[in-house]
């Protein structure tokens, strides 16, 4: 019997050992990953002047790895329940096309067209909503609607949407009236960041 229980309690605590093992690598890993971060966030407010730049673009990369490419997937042209967020830079024309952008990122969205709603993601800081959306906004635009950049997002204008209150539907009747895609040109141009400085891992690649 006593040899059954020290066999029982060796693998018990080797599993232990295992556990907290690996609990101790995750735990640092997400310090190592928020510390990066801490370092990426005041890089992009200090360039605030320059919405494309390639610290805006990398910072606006990882928001968009972590929060929107499980669903929308890394291209932006969605799969089955979740629609594609390609060809978005008329919104920056529309009248009340830059706050809608805003606000399906805090708010969130739903359609009848689509099944799966889109989640508020209030937890963003502001500057993760504008560098996100103008990373969709200047990677995924399509032929021939190059974005005007003097309209990109800036964190000030997500902080001026914060506290309105807004459901998904509110967010879905304020959408604006934009060009069909055939106006606008058929096709996808997406642009590949090649010297964007580095940036911590995503959550969900």
């Amino acid at each position: 019997m006593r040899h059954i229980l020290a066999h029982i309690f060796t693998y018990a605590l080797a599993i232990g050992l295992v556990v907290g093992a690996v609990i101790f690598a995750w735990a640092r890993s997400e310090q190592l990953v928020i510390a990066r971060e801490a370092d990426v966030e005041p890089r992009v407010l200090d360039r605030d002047t320059d919405l494309a730049s390639p610290d805006w673009l990398a910072f606006g990369e990882r928001t968009y790895r972590v929060s929107c490419q499980n669903c929308h997937t890394v291209d932006g042209s969605g799969r089955g329940m979740y629609p594609p967020i390609q060809r978005m830079a008329a919104h920056l024309r529309a009248g009340g096309g830059r706050d809608y952008l805003i606000n399906v990122t805090l708010y969130g969205l739903y359609t009848a067209t689509y099944g799966a709603p889109m989640p508020p993601m209030p937890e963003l800081s502001d500057a993760e909503v504008a560098a996100v959306t103008n990373y969709i906004l200047l990677q995924f635009a399509g032929e021939a609607q190059e974005p005007d950049t003097t309209r990109l997002i800036r964190p000030a204008d997500v902080s001026a949407q914060r506290g309105l209150h807004l459901s998904e539907w509110d967010v879905a009747d304020s959408r604006p009236a934009i060009p069909s895609a055939e106006a606008l040109g058929r096709g996808v141009r997406v642009n590949i960041t090649t010297d964007a400085p580095a940036v911590p891992e995503g959550k969900d690649e």
